[in-house]
């Protein structure tokens, strides 16, 4: 692939900036493993990397990796200070630092070799952490220093944070991030979400990427792919991915496996039964010429979704 394709997203013009890439995969197609392996990619050219902590510790792929042990880059991991945490087939070493996450200042992590700064969320609710991620790119966006470098943020898990169906808070911290999405081409901030579809991620996140990779998966007919995408997703084999950008695309290429760490790490948080299934609605609102009842999306939902009519 020339231009049209991963080297034009990796080897980013520097008079334009970086521009953000969405992946579509279902389940076992290989798209964790590729993005993963596209950011290896960028940490070879010099730049750094930021990605959440999940309970499956995605970000184990990266210190086993030859490339980053040969290097001798540095991995930070930010676990909450007040939050205990099981450590499943491993135990906690160097690599984590605990914090209280109002303290937190991304920048003071990634200095010198220290390439890779993961950030553990799995104590929060989904949003408080879209908050947290919100604090983060708005810190990046403001840095002062590494100016001329890009700094990339992954999300293997995009549709969870950036969720189209999203309501109350997480509505509303997820449309402070996609007003943030806007900069971070100038502000050099190398987005990658991975999504397993591509309907899951809020429109104004997942549209303002100029590229997408496409592994097997069913497209939506209603976002506006091509067709000869749409008829082609569903047939693309394990090793198999389309490229787009803008309006342009190029169908059925391969891509090699990249290395994984195979013993599956865990950090689970110790939450209350209650706890995780607390949840912060809306206060309910009915209707007073259907009588139709819901718990609307926004704090400004004026609109009965039944009727259509103006609520008072």
């Amino acid at each position: 692939m020339d231009d049209l394709g991963i080297k034009k997203w990796i080897h980013y013009n520097p008079n334009v900036g970086v521009e953000g890439l969405h992946m579509i995969g279902l389940p076992g197609t290989g798209k964790s493993n590729m993005a993963t392996g596209l950011m290896m990619q960028c940490l070879k050219k010099g730049e750094t990397m930021i990605m959440p902590g999940d309970r499956f510790c995605e970000w184990r792929h990266f210190p086993y990796h030859p490339i980053f042990k040969k290097n001798n880059w540095d991995i930070t991991i930010l676990v909450p200070e007040a939050t205990e945490i099981t450590y499943v087939n491993f135990e906690k070493n160097g690599w984590f630092q605990s914090l209280e996450y109002d303290d937190l200042e991304v920048m003071n992590y990634l200095q010198g070799s220290n390439r890779l700064l993961v950030i553990y969320d799995q104590h929060l609710r989904l949003q408080a952490r879209a908050a947290l991620w919100v604090e983060v790119l708005t810190q990046l966006l403001n840095r002062t220093e590494h100016l001329e470098q890009a700094i990339g943020l992954l999300f293997h898990e995009a549709g969870i944070y950036f969720s189209e169906y999203s309501s109350g808070d997480q509505w509303r911290a997820i449309k402070n991030f996609s007003e943030l999405f806007v900069e971070c081409r100038k502000g050099l901030v190398r987005n990658l979400i991975v999504s397993q579809l591509d309907t899951e991620i809020e429109s104004t996140v997942r549209k303002k990427c100029m590229f997408a990779c496409i592994r097997k998966t069913k497209l939506a007919r209603s976002i506006g792919w091509p067709k000869p995408l749409i008829k082609a997703a569903p047939f693309t084999p394990i090793n198999g991915y389309h490229w787009t950008e803008g309006g342009l695309y190029n169908r059925s290429n391969t891509v090699k496996k990249f290395f994984e760490k195979k013993i599956i790490y865990k950090m689970i948080p110790h939450i209350s039964l209650n706890k995780a299934r607390e949840t912060n609605p809306l206060p309910q609102k009915t209707c007073q010429f259907c009588n139709y009842e819901w718990t609307p999306r926004s704090i400004d939902s004026k609109h009965c979704p039944k009727c259509r009519r103006v609520i008072i």
